[in-house]
């Protein structure tokens, strides 16, 4: 916890970052667009089991997306996936925790398009 990372989101596509958490973390996800003006951030939460946990399309500031202060269920590594619903660009992707002292890092990046997603 404690990262963020900047990368560039391609059209069309969805990025995949993953981080091992422990149950009873409350975790803190945010997806801000590097140009706001043609992006419109978006975030999925998948727990260990690939199971949607929570999403968030536009809590943030401007188009961002937020998930703010969500409890992970259990030890394990989750996902997330980063894309934006109006088109590609720069964005930073930040992952911090609201309680506790565990540390995690966002790791293995990859890209899922219409063909299966990458592997872990």
């Amino acid at each position: 916890y404690g990262d963020s990372i900047e990368e560039t989101l391609q059209r069309e596509t969805v990025d995949l970052w993953r981080f091992e958490g422990r149950a009873g973390d409350t975790v803190v996800i945010e997806a801000h667009a590097g140009n706001p003006a043609s992006m419109d951030m978006y975030l999925v939460l998948l727990g260990p089991d690939e199971t949607p946990l929570v999403e968030d399309d536009d809590s943030g500031p401007e188009l961002d997306a937020l998930s703010n202060g969500f409890e992970l269920p259990e030890d394990g590594t989750y996902t997330i996936q980063v894309s934006s619903v109006s088109g590609p660009g720069p964005y930073t992707l930040s992952l911090t925790e609201a309680t506790r002292g565990h540390s995690s890092r966002v790791s293995k990046r990859c890209w899922a398009t219409t063909r299966p997603p990458c592997r872990r």
